[in-house]
């Protein structure tokens, strides 16, 4: 089965929580204003014609990431996956094989550095620098990992540079 996959990073997060522990660490003002700026470049890269699915990493950064997300996207499901936050792709790949194989289906996760780049690497032979915030489509052969194709690549900077251009037309 083909099936669309968007990694996203989450967005610019302060350096240390109240409680001293990574996986509280929140997004920062700057972080969220960046998100709600850029985010609905994404839509149209987002096929709504059949289920959609987004798996976040437990992390506050990330959900909080994922939450400026839903409410662009009609009818996407949210999923926790704590594979996500460790960067298991073994999991990942096993939470694929339940998904229906004759459904298309558009898989977005929401993740951190360095895991997301490792992904790639193992979906398309490119391990791309995600910067927060940054996504990147990928059409997945389900069947064959390395078979799948880059689509496109967004860094923070082009999707401002996207809303600018789409503002000026």
């Amino acid at each position: 089965m083909i099936l669309d996959l968007i990694l996203l990073r989450h967005g610019i997060a302060e350096d240390v929580s109240s409680d001293n522990l990574d996986s509280s660490r929140k997004l920062t003002e700057k972080g969220k204003k960046k998100l709600r700026d850029n985010l609905p470049v994404l839509i149209p890269f987002i096929d709504s014609g059949h289920p959609i699915e987004v798996w976040t990493s437990p992390l506050t950064r990330a959900k909080e990431t994922a939450d400026i997300l839903m409410p662009l996207i009609k009818s996407a499901e949210l999923v926790i996956c704590d594979f996500v936050a460790h960067g298991d792709f073994q999991s990942f790949w096993a939470a694929l094989d339940k998904l229906e194989d004759n459904k298309k289906h558009t898989i977005i996760i929401v993740g951190h550095e360095p895991y997301l780049g490792n992904w790639s690497s193992e979906l398309c032979g490119l391990r791309l620098p995600f910067r927060k915030g940054a996504a990147a489509g990928i059409k997945l052969n389900k069947r064959d990992a390395i078979d799948s194709e880059l689509k496109w690549f967004l860094q923070p900077k082009e999707m401002s540079r996207l809303i600018i251009r789409k503002k000026q037309n």
